[in-house]
């Protein structure tokens, strides 16, 4: 085995054209294993006699009895407080464009003038052409234009529970208000995965942007004893290889205004502030510190800080925090760095992913930037949300009435419900 049985070839270089893949890597070819492994049912239960289907899952029903709450009029879906032009390019996906939120104070407050995914990048940390097969045949993909119906789904999901409380003195009630958002999706189907984007609207006031990855592994056939450095055996002589999936999404904020400015925030220990002192006896005090960010640049995340970017209004404050109105973007889950190497061709390709948030100024039209607020997320689940702060004079869900679904009913019946106080939950 090459360097020290950490490659199972002499090098990663591509070979020229005219080079014979097989002679260049000394890697003879490898029979693939016989056993099937499938995904699709029938094939799975012709394949394996053992394999049966669950027969315990109790049928669960989504009904909207009444219709859907949201409206769609040639491009422009509302829904509930939100307002917003939807349309699809082939390059962007779905592109989300004049998204309003209209408060009661505010009326029609225009969030962001634009919210595209722009790009995404798969990067693999081996070389495949002499791993996976011969190839013989150039398979020859058309260039020409169709249409694809039904491409954009739009439905409402029920989302658990959006407030709740219990007030805990003598004689004090609850009230709790079941989460509805709006679900705003695209699938794609590139080669092995697919990609699934979804679009969510909090009823709340938020806005987040949710990445699922599924499909089927990309592979190649290892030999019994082959090193596995760069990846893991998945079955018997088939290795899944190593690799992060890249997405970034462009954000032309326009909050409250057309004059945004973005502001970098991280939560420090209270400086020059001893344990036993008079500002921080208990040792425990921490403060929030705001940095303009004056010129175009990309940052990098600290998350020892729980650094946050905040795009605000510095025209308008908050009634009672006196704090500047705006968004915060945050990111949940797939914040992994870049693995690939700063000269390597990777961030050649995509010079996006060397930072995970670009700050760049609007320049309209053809000439203008190309680059903005960006997130590198090799992910299998990722959420990036615009959260509002010191935004709304209150919470703008406060008016969504409670319910209690008459067709809920306990799980258990009364005489056999477990001992815990309750027949069910509601």
């Amino acid at each position: 085995m090459a360097n020290g049985a950490i490659l199972s070839v002499p090098r990663t270089k591509f070979p020229e054209l005219s080079e014979d893949v097989f002679a260049v890597t000394s890697r003879p070819w490898i029979p693939p294993p016989l056993k099937p492994f499938d995904f699709l049912p029938d094939l799975m239960q012709k394949n394996e006699e053992n394999l049966k289907p669950r027969d315990d899952i109790k049928p669960l029903h989504v009904v909207q009895p009444e219709g859907v709450s949201f409206k769609l009029d040639g491009n422009e879906l509302e829904w509930q407080n939100w307002d917003m032009h939807i349309s699809l390019t082939h390059h962007k996906g779905i592109a989300l464009s004049t998204i309003t939120y209209n408060d009661n104070e505010l009326q029609s407050t225009r969030i962001l003038g634009n919210l595209p995914l722009i790009q995404v990048n798969a990067v693999w940390e081996q070389w495949l052409m002499s791993y996976c097969w011969d190839v013989t045949v150039l398979v020859k993909f058309t260039t020409c234009a169709v249409v694809i119906k039904n491409t954009i789904c739009i439905h409402e999901e029920d989302n658990g529970v959006l407030w709740k409380h219990t007030d805990y003195r003598p004689g004090g009630h609850t009230q709790t208000v079941r989460r509805i958002w709006l679900v705003v999706s695209m699938v794609c189907t590139l080669a092995n995965y697919e990609y699934i984007w979804n679009y969510h609207f909090y009823q709340g006031d938020s806005i987040e942007l949710e990445v699922h990855l599924t499909g089927i592994l990309q592979v190649y056939v290892a030999e019994t004893n082959e090193p596995i450095k760069f990846g893991t055996k998945v079955v018997p002589n088939v290795n899944a290889q190593y690799h992060q999936h890249l997405f970034s999404s462009c954000v032309d904020p326009m909050i409250d205004c057309i004059n945004n400015s973005t502001i970098e925030s991280n939560v420090v220990p209270l400086p020059n502030a001893s344990t036993g002192s008079d500002l921080n006896f208990g040792g425990n005090a921490f403060i929030q510190e705001d940095t303009v960010l004056k010129k175009e640049a990309g940052r990098d995340w600290d998350w020892e800080k729980e650094q946050k970017w905040k795009i605000v209004n510095l025209a308008r404050q908050h009634y009672s925090s006196r704090k500047d109105v705006g968004y915060v973007v945050r990111v949940k889950g797939g914040v992994t760095l870049m693995m690939a190497r700063k000269d390597g061709w990777a961030l050649k390709r995509a010079e996006f992913l060397n930072y995970p948030v670009w700050v760049c100024r609007d320049v309209e039209g053809a000439k203008g930037s190309r680059m903005w607020p960006a997130g590198k997320m090799p992910v299998e689940h990722l959420n990036i949300t615009l959260k509002p702060q010191s935004f709304f004079t209150m919470n703008p869900s406060m008016d969504i009435p409670g319910t209690r679904d008459p067709k809920s009913v306990a799980a258990f019946s009364q005489e056999a419900a477990p001992s815990h106080g309750h027949a069910g939950c509601h």
